[in-house]
């Protein structure tokens, strides 16, 4: 009993805004992958090459490219690799804690979001798609989206978007809202435009030298200072002393 507690490993998921690790661990020789050890958390290996066996307290699970891999809560697991390389996407997360996360965060867990996120991934992996690094990557962002609530949302009928978009119009046309989005702080261009709304992408179009940058500028700095919030510019043209 001693000796197994000694195997005992505290992981503590520091970012609360994302409770959970994702990393790949590989190795290129045969023998030990990870040693023993076991947490009150979940851990998840996705063998994207090569193989391996995974012992599971007293199981034995032989793993090869594709095969996904679940050491429970508190089981005592180890990994070894049989041939020459081994390596795999691995997940670590308490379920108690991401739940807990999401529910102080008013945030509706989607499981279907999450069941195709990690279809995704999954298929990323097998094709190949792209480096290691690149596919860790993607596979954070598409998790994380899902914890901020941006997961895949399914196909929305017409009759459910008409109806609250024509009471904004009937809204702003009898007066009862000033303005749809943020204003921009030039009026000419808000009443055209009825203020910066969610999702639009707007162009600025002039010949050079006319002042299309400061007029962008100006508009980001209305927005800061009426919204009291932070405004990110971003440009391929000029440094952030030029700006």
């Amino acid at each position: 009993m001693a000796q197994v507690l000694e195997l005992y490993e505290k992981k503590i998921l520091k970012d609360e805004e994302f409770p959970i690790q994702l990393f790949i661990n590989r190795t290129n020789r045969k023998g030990n992958y990870f040693d023993p050890h076991w947490h009150e958390h979940i851990e998840l290996h996705y063998v994207v090459s090569g193989r391996g066996i995974f012992r599971l307290d007293q199981n034995e699970i032989g793993a090869v490219k594709g095969d996904l891999v679940i050491a429970n809560s508190n089981i005592l697991h180890e990994g070894i690799c049989e041939g020459t390389q081994l390596e795999a996407l691995v997940v670590i997360f308490a379920m108690e804690d991401f739940s807990k996360e999401l529910a102080d965060k008013n945030i509706i867990f989607q499981p279907l979001s999450l069941a195709k996120a990690a279809g995704e991934i999954t298929a990323m992996v097998q094709e190949g798609l792209g480096e290691a690094r690149d596919i860790l990557e993607a596979s954070e962002q598409k998790v994380y989206a899902i914890r901020r609530g941006r997961g895949s949302q399914e196909l929305t009928p017409v009759a459910q978007l008409i109806k609250p978009f024509l009471d904004r119009l009937n809204d702003l046309a009898s007066g009862k809202m000033e303005m749809l989005g943020q204003p921009s702080g030039f009026s000419a261009v808000d009443q055209k435009i009825h203020g910066l709304n969610k999702s639009d992408l707007i162009l600025l179009a002039a010949r050079p030298g006319v002042g299309k940058s400061s007029f962008a500028m100006n508009m980001a700095m209305n927005v800061a200072r009426q919204s009291q919030k932070t405004v990110a510019v971003f440009s391929l043209e000029m440094s952030k002393e030029q700006l």
